[in-house]
């Protein structure tokens, strides 16, 4: 291999680049097809030393195995939804929906707020940060969601596209029930009141986007502002107000 040849494979396959196994000339223990990992390293040979999925390592050789990069739309669906099942698994599990429920009727922003805070803490656990752009595709974001018209708030979680500078296409509640979807059919005649008790609402979230023309930020309250500022000073973060 020459070195301008090493340094093309480089140039495209830099460290962590998620790719899929198509296929592998290995005949004693080949990665199976579909398999997905991350670059580790490259050798002065041009194999690409993997850390796959599954927990093997074996490498892959350019123009031997068949493998392809994973586009940002699948990137981001991959996070996406390691976030959503770290929050299931880890985070979920652990909360006191009752209490949460009574915080919420006392107007009591401790306990929400120490929630908030583990959601944004698993959220720049996965991605690494918690500024996002329109190369994340969609993101899923720890938020405050306010009744409009009247004095109910809960807090959840809000799906936006970024490609669509943060378009709103999903939201999750927060509530005695446990994490609730407008979106789910299968919601029973008491939580389908939620929903529809809480009419038209606002949101702001714990993360930053940019160039999200859906949401400002001059809008929001001081003491909510404050909030959600805290919370991500904890993690490292810091929203400007714009």
């Amino acid at each position: 291999m020459t070195v301008n040849e090493l340094e093309r494979i480089r140039a495209h396959y830099p460290i962590g680049t998620r790719i899929e196994l198509l296929s592998m000339e290995d005949q004693y223990a080949p990665i199976q097809p579909g398999t997905r990992g991350s670059v580790a390293a490259i050798d002065d040979m041009g194999t690409l030393h993997m850390k796959w999925d599954n927990g093997r390592t074996l490498g892959v050789v350019p123009g031997v195995d068949q493998f392809r990069k994973l586009s940002m739309e699948e990137i981001a669906e991959e996070k996406l939804d390691k976030y959503l099942s770290c929050l299931q698994n880890e985070v979920f599990p652990l909360v006191d929906f009752g209490y949460l429920q009574t915080s919420y009727e006392n107007h009591d922003t401790e306990y929400p707020n120490e929630i908030l805070g583990k959601m944004h803490s698993k959220l720049t656990e996965i991605y690494g940060r918690d500024k996002f752009d329109e190369d994340d595709c969609d993101v899923l974001l720890p938020a405050v969601i306010r009744q409009i018209n009247g004095d109910k708030e809960y807090i959840g979680l809000v799906q936006l596209s970024l490609q669509d500078s943060g378009e709103h296409f999903g939201t999750i509640l927060l509530t005695q029930d446990g994490a609730l979807s407008s979106e789910w059919t299968d919601l029973s005649d008491e939580q389908k009141a939620i929903w529809k008790d809480l009419g038209r609402y606002d949101y702001f979230y714990t993360g930053e986007i940019e160039n999200d023309i859906h949401v400002d930020w001059r809008d929001c309250p001081d003491e909510l502002f404050n909030r959600l500022e805290g919370i991500r000073d904890q993690s490292g973060g810091g929203m400007q107000l714009t």
